[in-house]
Parts: structure tokens; sequence; C-alpha cells
């Protein structure tokens, strides 16, 4: 239901004493902006790659207050989605024209 309002879900533990909501449009807009810049990255350097490092900063500053409120855990999973995606192999240029 929330997020058809626009809002994410935020974790159990928080749903009765915190009062603020993550917008669903910050966490699809971080999300897209860091995996195209990953994606787009011709010299890419894991861990912690200069590609996505304004997302880095943006969900450090979202995840400042501690990982208990609903902008901490959000920025958590947003950042380990995004370092998994950084950290997982690309596919070379020729293999997808050779299939």
């Amino acid at each position: 239901m929330n997020w058809r309002f626009g809002y994410a879900l935020r974790p159990v533990a928080c749903r009765e004493r915190c009062a603020t909501r993550i917008e669903r449009s910050f966490i699809e807009d971080v999300l897209r902006e860091g995996s195209q810049n990953i994606q787009r990255c011709r010299r890419h350097l894991p861990p912690s790659c200069a590609c996505w490092s304004s997302q880095r900063a943006i969900l450090w500053e979202a995840g400042r207050n501690g990982e208990k409120t609903p902008e901490g855990w959000a920025s958590i999973k947003l950042f380990e989605i995004l370092e998994d995606l950084e950290l997982a192999s690309r596919p070379e240029a020729g293999t997808a024209e050779a299939r």
C-alpha cells in the first residue's frame, strides 16, 4: 500500500515509533544513477571506484543518524546493492556480439 502512495516500507521495528518516511523516488533515483554510473565506467576499479562516489556520498549523508532510522536502514540496503553490483563481474565487450 505504501508503494502505491510513493513511499517505501520502513523496517518493522520502526513502523510504530518512526514518523518519517522515505520517498520512493529517492530510492529509485539513487539506485538507477548508481547502477548506470557503474555500467558506464570505462576504467572500473573496485572496490570503491570513483564512478559512483556521488551516490556513496548521498547514502552516507542519508544514513548518518544510524541504521535504526528509516533513512539509515534504506541507505545501508542501497549501499549494499550498489556495492554488490560494483563487485560483480562484467562481461567483456566482445562476448555479447559473439552470441
